[in-house]
């Protein structure tokens, strides 16, 4: 009889407990629920079971295949320039429209809300630079353009700058 009690307190213990609602109610045109957390136990040391030790998570290769279609060449293409930092993807600039100038009314956690205000910053601080290169390349100073996104981390930036400088000009006429 020990011995089945004892197993089911174990399997208990070894399974997240979710909060349970206590009870809601209606006060000054809005509701108020109470739940009742699980209790939480502070680990002094760290676990030692291998199904509580983190794993790294599995690593994607960065290059993408290329077949003969022009429209699957120009994705191959335009994912490897989007490296640079700043460049968002259309998950992080969703997240950046939902999260980075929330009120405390919508419903960002306060971790997304910081990932979006970085997110927003690092890519005001890309488009800057972009318009900085734009601006050198204007003036025909390509090794200034060049340099200027190369040290802001920019490679994609620079590789653009770098292709468009050895382009041939057309000829004036």
């Amino acid at each position: 009889m020990w011995e089945i009690a004892l197993a089911l307190a174990a399997t208990i213990v070894t399974q997240p407990q979710a909060a349970t609602l206590e009870g809601c109610e209606f006060v000054d045109e809005r509701w108020i629920c109470r739940y009742r957390l699980p209790d939480v136990q502070l680990l002094t040391s760290p676990p030692t079971s291998p199904e509580t030790i983190p794993t790294s998570p599995a690593s994607v290769p960065l290059s993408v295949p290329v077949t003969t279609t022009a429209s699957s060449t120009t994705v191959a293409t335009t994912s490897a320039l989007s490296l640079d930092p700043g460049v968002l993807t259309d998950s992080q600039a969703s997240l950046v429209a939902r999260c980075a100038e929330a009120t405390w009314m919508s419903l960002c956690l306060p971790a997304q809300r910081v990932e979006a205000r970085r997110l927003r910053d690092e890519s005001r601080a890309y488009e800057a630079a972009r318009l900085r290169v734009g601006e050198l390349l204007s003036e025909n100073q390509c090794d200034s353009a060049l340099s200027f996104a190369l040290s802001g981390g920019y490679l994609g930036l620079a590789r653009q700058a770098q292709a468009f400088c050895t382009t041939d000009p057309a000829p004036d006429q």
